[in-house]
């Protein structure tokens, strides 16, 4: 039987009719699809190069033959297979998207994005919207790769290669957009510079052209031309700021960083250089010329008893938890570990000053016949060696002990970090003040002072001492100032700039501010206060969408301090007033938590609809989750789950909530891929200990702990079996009994 009708259009994707195209292989592809589905995949490669020895070049049978190579897992091969046919039919579409993914699984997301800049320069205008789906997964793994500028882009051009396609794209582009993972200054879209005023001629031609091209998305051919204008006096400065986007875009990050240090070095101390130099400075992969060593020194142990009553008597020594020698190999051998102290420990109290901490200057690690002792080589490496001798005493042997380089850390790196003990007991609240108040030190005291490579090895004080570096200055103060989580709020950031001799950024009138049109870092810099109510709740909502968490909370707290605004209906009261709850959760403020979700509850009009108040019940119990003993929640939540058991829409909001608290996991069954069920041990546990023993008005115990029945995407409110990791199907046909989740 015929594999295809001979006048429908040829598998190969030319626009031809099979009968005129690719009808004279069709004897080896039937030959070799009846051998693959037999499982006899060697005979059906030897049969496709049959019929390729036959008619050489033919795409239908290198198509098929590369599509078998994949499912072999003989990448490299199935890509030479594609790149044959690409050779003498470059229009080719689907083998390009082909190419282009198994570029990206052999070679990774660089090498796929110059493949696909070539499928792009060569597809035909009507055909680019069939690229969308492969620029798409290019785009993605971009994103995976930390090449935040240039995923953003090709999100944007898939987008713009079929706009029908946005819907599906929308998620991808939301998550992308709120990673709060991701600086504000990486995901600002920068606005490529307009012809330069004056230009003309051949000149003028070449600049639009290249315009031209970046608009397409042509990003390699773009870059190409800015690069031969940017020799020229009148269109250089232009071309370099060009050339440099086009390049971020592609995710070639170091010729990215050069071309825009170039348009900075011209453009002078403006916020449009300052912007692109901290972006500059975020993805330079450039390293330390002179990086500290992390070092493991290892001593044969001589009397392994001995050095253990060591350790355990010594003040500034404390057992720390077992670890792998290697942390990064899980096969390396788990000895014990204790961490060396600067000075003695101490016990805790209210008000202790941040000089009284103990620094860990070293681990010592354990072992059945070694002790290794891991430091930093930072200059003070020999006095830890001898010092550890002298306390190990006879159960080291007095030779030099067997060095090992583990790692390198960035001088910088090294500086801006801390190792500290506190005492197991110290309140939480007493942590977090000493880590605003060390984080403050080191901002202020020990960061002025570190050479860093964004200034050519020379500290800030002496770069603003020379007074010549005032652009990357000012966006190494930027970047230390919104580095997330409020980490800056004790420091006088004035004083630090004049510190340096470098301007205070530029003041943003709250009253004329046009919020969509700052750039993302600079949002933080609005006074929110002296802002109107639209604009506030515009910041809000622009926060909201692009991640910047800092920047949300505060403008949230700005909103639950007028009340007539949380109420307003652009706002989300439940997000408004969770993430709320949520950061005073963080800070182990468990009164302002609660006051939080009780604020919450006011404000939505609980009697219309039974998901809100599930909604303000589930927080409850999750914030009490986070500080309460397991017998006073645990209840509550059984309660709850009983109360919404028949409400599909509440239920399914009290399934996400146990979701985001770890009590309930989804799972793909094995035999069933592509399905998600919902693996409730956890909660059956929790249940099973902290639950009423009581038996309820719909006649099970508890929450129904026994039987099955549970919410899926496909089973809406009916009940189904649940898979879980090592359950049997057969126990659960013979009616084993399993958690009612609500719904």
């Amino acid at each position: 039987m015929a594999l295809v009708d001979p006048y429908s259009p040829c598998p190969c994707g030319s626009d031809k009719k099979f009968k005129w195209c690719c009808q004279k292989v069709e004897a080896y592809a039937e030959r070799a699809h009846r051998l693959e589905e037999n499982g006899q995949h060697n005979a059906a490669l030897a049969a496709y190069d049959a019929g390729l020895a036959k008619v050489p070049r033919n795409p239908w049978l290198l198509l098929r033959k590369s599509l078998l190579l994949i499912e072999l897992q003989k990448l490299d091969e199935a890509k030479r297979c594609v790149a044959t046919l690409l050779q003498y039919q470059p229009d080719h579409l689907g083998a390009a998207a082909l190419l282009c993914q198994l570029v990206l699984a052999t070679e990774g997301p660089a090498a796929a994005v110059a493949e696909l800049q070539r499928v792009l320069l060569h597809a035909r205008p009507e055909a680019r919207k069939q690229l969308f789906r492969i620029t798409a997964i290019v785009a993605s793994e971009l994103a995976k790769a930390n090449y935040f500028p240039a995923a953003l882009k090709h999100l944007e051009l898939a987008i713009g290669l079929d706009s029908s396609a946005q819907s599906v794209l929308q998620s991808a582009l939301v998550s992308l957009k709120s990673n709060a993972a991701v600086s504000p200054w990486l995901k600002e879209s920068h606005a490529l510079e307009d012809v330069p005023g004056g230009l003309e001629g051949p000149l003028r031609e070449q600049f639009e052209q290249a315009m031209g091209w970046a608009r397409d998305g042509l990003w390699d051919s773009a870059a190409a031309a800015f690069e031969l204008l940017s020799a020229d006096r009148a269109a250089g400065h232009a071309a370099d700021h060009n050339l440099g986007l086009c390049r971020l875009w592609l995710g070639d990050d170091g010729a990215a960083v050069a071309a825009l240090r170039r348009w900075i070095a011209r453009e002078g101390p403006t916020t449009r250089a300052v912007d692109l130099e901290i972006v500059c400075q975020l993805i330079d992969e450039s390293t330390d010329k002179e990086p500290i060593e992390e070092v493991q020194l290892t001593w044969p142990l001589q009397d392994r008893g001995v050095l253990s009553r060591i350790l355990e008597r010594e003040a500034t020594i404390v057992e720390g938890e077992k670890r792998h020698v290697d942390p990064e190999d899980d096969e390396s051998p788990e000895v014990a570990c204790f961490h060396w102290l600067d000075r003695p420990r101490i016990e805790a109290r209210t008000g202790l000053a941040r000089q009284e901490i103990p620094l860990i200057q070293a681990d010592v690690l354990v072992g059945p016949d070694t002790v290794v002792l891991e430091a930093h080589d930072d200059g003070r490496l020999n006095g830890l060696i001898d010092q550890f001798a002298a306390l190990a005493g006879k159960a080291v042997p007095p030779d030099h002990p067997q060095t090992k380089v583990v790692g390198q850390v960035d001088r910088t790196e090294r500086a801006m970090s801390w190792h500290w003990y506190l005492p197991p007991d110290l309140p939480d609240r007493e942590k977090r003040r000493l880590a605003r108040e060390q984080i403050a030190h080191l901002m202020t005291t020990v960061w002025p002072e570190t050479p860093l490579k964004q200034l050519g090895g020379r500290s800030p004080v002496q770069a603003g001492c020379d007074g010549n570096s005032e652009v990357p200055l000012r966006a190494a103060v930027l970047i230390l100032e919104f580095t997330g989580d409020r980490l800056g709020d004790e420091v006088d950031w004035t004083r630090l700039r004049t510190r340096l001799s470098i301007s205070p950024e530029p003041a943003i009138d709250s009253e004329t501010v046009d919020i969509d049109r700052i750039p993302l870092g600079r949002l933080a810099l609005i006074p929110l206060p002296r802002l109107d109510d639209d604009r506030l709740v515009r910041i809000y909502l622009r926060a909201q969408e692009w991640g910047l968490v800092d920047l949300l909370l505060r403008a949230a707290h700005e909103i639950a301090g007028r009340p007539h605004l949380s109420t307003s209906s652009k706002l989300d009261e439940r997000t408004l007033y969770a993430d709320l709850a949520i950061e005073s959760t963080a800070q182990r403020d468990r009164a302002g938590a609660l006051e939080w979700v009780r604020r919450g509850r006011t404000a939505q009009d609980l009697a219309r609809r039974a998901e809100d108040t599930a909604f303000w019940d589930m927080m409850e119990v999750q914030t009490r989750a986070s500080f309460d003993p397991f017998d006073d929640w645990v209840p509550e939540l059984a309660m709850l789950l009983e109360r919404y058991r028949e409400h599909e829409q509440a239920s399914m909001t009290i399934t996400t909530r146990l979701i985001q608290m770890g009590l309930v996991h989804l799972v793909s069954p094995p035999d069933r891929p592509g399905e998600v069920m919902l693996d409730t041990r956890v909660l059956q546990q929790l249940l099973s200990l902290y639950g009423p023993k009581v038996t309820t008005s719909s006649g099970y115990l508890g929450v129904s702990a026994t039987r099955g029945e549970i919410w899926t995407p496909q089973s809406a409110a009916q009940g189904s079996a649940i898979w879980t990791p090592g359950s049997d199907r057969e126990a659960a046909k013979s009616g084993e009994k399993r958690l009612i989740l609500p719904g």
